[in-house]
């Protein structure tokens, strides 16, 4: 990479955290609870210059733009509530993410020199794996600041009907409360069971992983002719 691009992808990345570190003054002052995710969204804004200068990988503009920006998405939705102002936006992180990592995945074999006998299949299934598993890993850092520090990322729904083993009457059978119309705890009721976010967390990688396996199809089509990210020689450019 050129030194006037490298620098250009510098200021870029400097002036999108501006807003997490911003929001990082504001949530020691407010102490507004927006902490750990504000520090979590320094880390990731700087993720793609990180690949750029740790890895030798060159990676696009439009790659390194959407990069940038796609890692302010959890500090906007949950910093400054766009989840609740905007319902699609979680949706929408979830289906960017799936195109995203799975481009990722698809050309990481170039950046470490791997080949193999049936090339872009391997391609096609790493990339799927690659995308799925960092569906997953997201839900676990989800479920690590909701544990710890008491929030709410991997967002409760209310259910209406239980079918379980635990309501039957004898072991092994099952027994179910088809429409649940109110629920008391501690003497406040509820409009129904609330499931501490297991829907929340199934349907985002059910939406992440359906945009991969279809990414996955359109990158197998193309053969690598349009790479998102290529590894850099050792003389540069």
């Amino acid at each position: 990479m050129n030194t006037a691009e490298r620098r250009a992808k510098l200021i870029f990345t400097g002036i999108i955290e501006l807003l997490p570190v911003y929001t990082v003054i504001w949530a020691l002052a407010a102490g507004n609870g927006k902490l750990a995710v504000a520090l979590g969204s320094i880390i990731l804004v700087a993720i793609p210059l990180g690949l750029e200068l740790c890895f030798r990988a060159r990676l696009s503009w439009p790659l390194f733009i959407f990069g940038v920006l796609y890692a302010l998405g959890p500090l906007l939705g949950h910093g400054y509530n766009l989840y609740y102002y905007l319902p699609w936006w979680d949706d929408l992180l979830h289906a960017l993410g799936g195109v995203a990592f799975a481009v990722v995945g698809f050309c990481l074999p170039d950046l470490f020199g791997l080949k193999a006998k049936h090339e872009y299949a391997f391609r096609a299934l790493f990339s799927l794996c690659f995308s799925m598993a960092v569906a997953l890993g997201w839900e676990f850092i989800e479920f690590f600041i909701d544990t710890v520090f008491h929030a709410d990322m991997q967002s409760d729904t209310f259910v209406t009907g239980i079918t379980s083993y635990l309501l039957g009457e004898t072991p092994g059978a099952m027994d179910s409360i088809p429409e649940i119309s109110s629920v008391t705890v501690n003497g406040r009721a509820l409009p129904g069971y609330i499931d501490i976010g297991l829907l929340d967390t199934m349907s985002d990688t059910i939406k992440e992983t359906a945009c991969a396996a279809a990414t996955v199809i359109v990158l197998w089509l193309d053969g690598g002719r349009h790479p998102a990210f290529r590894r850099e020689e050792q003389s540069g450019s």
